[in-house]
């Protein structure tokens, strides 16, 4: 009897094995088919980017999709203040519940150039509150800004993060010619920094770069007519052809000119492949007051409150169970 209990045990630990063996492999064979790519291909308009001038980048990553680091990469977005990430509405909207994403389902990851790399710069923050103006159309994208609050701020001195200054300049008003002269397109110095997908929603690995000059709203108003709303501003990229390779990259991807926040990327996605075609952005000026009132001096004090209401419970919790406690009363 002992024996048959033994040759029934021993049967079993070779089927798991075997179990086990047949899901590895299945699992390695998955990730190899999604394995991102860690070059870009040379028919892509732009540069990789670095640190010292994309110190403000965010993904903004749903959790329970992070399982992998980097797979739960949603959009882009800017640091603006030591606990504040700005990013588009959309981009934070549940669209099966057609409600604003609840701040437990975020994350943003800071600090790394690489969206599926975390070293010891790399900061991952929870999320605690999500602001977007009640005006916010998820049809037509008017007013398609959405800030996010951190749980915690990001230390002053971290060498790889930093927030950026926020354009108080409404650049809708910024009168811009159909054709630039070459020495106006060189002094307008505008750059996107964006992680990209393939058309097969498969990713690049590296944060890129584009040089990018504003363009006359009415290009953009011809393309997009009535989704070409009055807090937008038209962009065209530098230098820009029909690419042999098509890509998307992220909503929420800032414009930056001078370390100043002038915009985030207010599309779903852009078409790498006809990247030539005028872009909507979502001109931060425009909400400039909103975002302020709603950040105060942006940094994060529900830690401070949290840890005094848990110090209070504490204490009371403590009293209660002396005998001196009648005298607290």
């Amino acid at each position: 009897m002992h024996r048959s209990e033994s040759l029934n045990k021993l049967m079993k630990i070779f089927i798991l094995a075997f179990l086990c063996n047949e899901m590895h492999s299945s699992l390695t064979q998955s990730n190899a088919a999604e394995h991102p790519f860690d070059a870009y291909p040379s028919s892509l308009n732009g540069s990789e980017a670095t640190l010292e001038h994309a110190y403000y980048q965010a993904s903004i990553r749903l959790a329970i999709e992070d399982y992998m680091f980097g797979e739960g990469h949603i959009c882009g977005g800017a640091v603006i203040a030591p606990s504040v990430v700005l990013t588009v509405a959309h981009c934070i909207h549940n669209y099966q519940t057609q409600t604003s994403r609840h701040p437990a389902e975020l994350k943003v990851v800071m600090g790394t150039l690489n969206r599926y790399q975390r070293d010891e710069h790399t900061l991952v923050y929870g999320v605690t509150h999500v602001h977007r103006p009640r005006t916010f159309n998820t049809h037509s994208l008017h007013d398609d800004i959405a800030i996010i609050m951190l749980e915690r701020d990001i230390p002053p001195a971290h060498p790889t993060v930093k927030p950026i200054t926020l354009s108080l300049t409404a650049l809708r008003n910024v009168k811009v010619s159909e054709t630039m002269a070459d020495d106006a397109v060189k002094q307008h110095k505008l750059v996107v920094t964006s992680w990209l997908v393939t058309k097969e929603h498969l990713p690049y690995t590296q944060l890129m770069s584009f040089n990018a000059t504003q363009l006359s709203g009415q290009k953009c108003a011809d393309k997009y007519g009535q989704i070409y709303g009055p807090d937008m501003v038209c962009v065209g990229y530098l230098g820009s052809q029909a690419q042999e390779t098509a890509c998307q990259q992220d909503a929420g991807a800032p414009l930056v000119e001078n370390n100043q926040l002038l915009a985030l990327n207010g599309k779903q996605s852009v078409d790498c492949k006809s990247n030539a075609d005028p872009v909507t952005f979502v001109d931060v000026s425009h909400h400039a007051n909103w975002i302020l009132e709603k950040i105060g001096d942006g940094k994060n004090c529900n830690s401070s409150i949290w840890g005094m209401l848990a110090f209070l419970i504490f204490t009371i919790w403590t009293a209660r169970r002396t005998k001196y406690f009648k005298f607290w009363l």
